[in-house]
């Protein structure tokens, strides 16, 4: 099975690593009732992942209409479906999901 991981590499940079098998995937920007913010734009917007590999994502520009920022998480999607998601401020936030 799939095993995803995210982690804030530094401001705005996310890193995503798969421990498991290969993975289609990409991150998106949502509010806190897990709605697409719907102007968020990454440096890669679909990577695949091979086991053992990392990608790291920046989080390029965003618009908020509406939004708080203290509610926007930063979500890893794979196989079409939301994973799992982090906050997207705080201290180096790590979420680890296994069987996608």
């Amino acid at each position: 099975s799939t095993q995803l991981a995210l982690r804030r590499k530094t401001g705005w940079t996310f890193t995503v690593s798969a421990t498991g098998a290969a993975a289609y995937a990409s991150l998106s920007l949502r509010d806190g009732g897990l709605n697409p913010v719907p102007y968020a734009v990454f440096s890669d917007g679909y990577f695949m992942l091979f086991r053992g590999e990392c990608k790291n994502v920046e989080l390029e520009a965003f618009e908020l209409l509406g939004t708080v920022e203290s509610e926007l998480v930063v979500c890893v999607e794979a196989w079409n479906s939301v994973q799992f998601c982090i906050p997207l401020g705080g201290s180096n936030a790590v979420a680890h999901h296994a069987g996608v």
